[in-house]
């Protein structure tokens, strides 16, 4: 309602990342832009399109030929004759139509007439009216040129001009192995194109996604020794360490499997939104293997002291990670593009955050019953003594307490 009269109605494309392309290649060669373009279209084009996993192989650059029929009004006039009437005789002629069919035995053949226009005089020589019984024909009333469609963009490779080919993949396919199949298909796609065609890449986003899942290695190897010497630092304990540490790769192993089996692919706001879990993976596993060893060292045996430690904070952690994924809950209704965007990285966070909760109520109580060594405080003994870390703590609560 907020649209002019004379406005038509507007067209609405519900927008998938998914159908974005992944790759932008350029071509270049010694002929000109509309050679070029021609060799893009019919060759270079149709190859990429039969790969697997390829859906589309859109072209855009270089002259793109176009048939102009520039009609002349005083003629048109004079004939009797109107615009429309130009059109339809020319949709009319250039048409494909069935011919019928041929059986043979037990094979049957299907006929098609040739009525496209194949050249510039064919389309001349139409004939759109007659006029005392004389035909009237295109070039009658017309000029028909054979030339190129107005410049509305120009690309350019290395400072000449060239012909841009984007690529996308089916929706279902996996970007990275569409796109190593298209990279090792091109040499053989360059040797049969004509001599000084060199396709060039631009853009491929699986680049983006190894770089992604190296960083998201990285990380977790960063995070693994890291939480491992912080402990170390404390508990001064290096089984104790080792366990927690352990909880990163195989929480993040098991969000992979479900990740799986949810449907959802490895792309950069899942691997971005793991990525930013890891930080917090480990939490839960500290809390829980830290309550066992105070049960521990307090005397009890290493079975109980496991099954109590757990039992006791597995409320505040898992309160705790139920507070944290209702943030990245909410994100799943987002709607409009942002919502399409942050989806995968939110259900990645929401997976790997249950995920890491489920290993430190099983596994690191499983892990501690039967690898953790403590020694349990003597009796009479004072608080357990362990370095200048835990020292330096007591004498900081005495201070505040008095």
């Amino acid at each position: 309602e907020y649209l002019p009269d004379e406005a038509d109605e507007p067209l609405v494309v519900a927008f998938d990342p998914q159908k974005m392309p992944i790759l932008f290649m350029s071509l270049s060669g010694p002929m000109g832009p509309a050679q070029l373009r021609e060799i893009g279209r019919t060759q270079i084009k149709p190859a990429i399109e039969r790969i697997v996993g390829v859906a589309s192989a859109d072209i855009s650059g270089g002259l793109k030929r176009q048939i102009q029929v520039q009609i002349d009004p005083v003629k048109l006039n004079a004939h009797n004759l109107s615009t429309d009437a130009v059109i339809s005789a020319l949709r009319r002629e250039n048409l494909q139509v069935p011919g019928g069919k041929i059986e043979e035995q037990e094979t049957e053949f299907s006929i098609r007439t040739l009525s496209e226009y194949t050249s510039v005089e064919d389309i001349a020589k139409t004939v759109i009216g007659y006029r005392q019984g004389s035909p009237i024909y295109i070039r009658n009333i017309a000029n028909v040129r054979d030339t190129y469609e107005t410049l509305t963009r120009v690309v350019r490779n290395n400072r000449k001009p060239g012909v841009l080919l984007l690529i996308s993949k089916n929706s279902k396919a996996n970007t990275v192995q569409v796109a190593d199949r298209v990279m090792k298909s091109l040499p053989g796609i360059v040797n049969r194109a004509p001599e000084g065609v060199k396709i060039g890449v631009i853009f491929n986003q699986a680049d983006f996604i190894r770089q992604s899942i190296s960083n998201l290695s990285s990380t977790s190897v960063q995070a693994f020794f890291l939480a491992a010497l912080v402990l170390l630092f404390f508990l001064q304990n290096i089984r104790a360490s080792i366990i927690v540490a352990l909880s990163i790769p195989i929480s993040i192993i098991v969000t992979f499997s479900v990740l799986d089996l949810a449907g959802l692919t490895l792309n950069m706001m899942s691997m971005a939104g793991l990525a930013l879990a890891v930080g917090m993976l480990v939490d839960n596993s500290i809390v829980v293997l830290e309550n066992i060893y105070r049960h521990r060292y307090e005397g009890e045996a290493i079975m109980e002291s496991s099954d109590a430690g757990t039992r006791e904070v597995a409320t505040a952690i898992t309160a705790s990670t139920l507070t944290t994924i209702s943030v990245f809950f909410p994100v799943l209704f987002v709607p409009g593009i942002a919502g399409v965007l942050f989806n995968d990285m939110a259900v990645t966070i929401c997976f790997s955050l249950f995920c890491a909760l489920l290993v430190s109520l099983t596994l690191i109580p499983l892990l501690s019953s039967r690898f953790l060594r403590v020694e349990a405080r003597q009796e009479g003994s004072g608080p357990r003594k362990q370095g200048i870390i835990h020292s330096g703590l007591r004498r900081f609560t005495a201070l505040y307490s008095s």
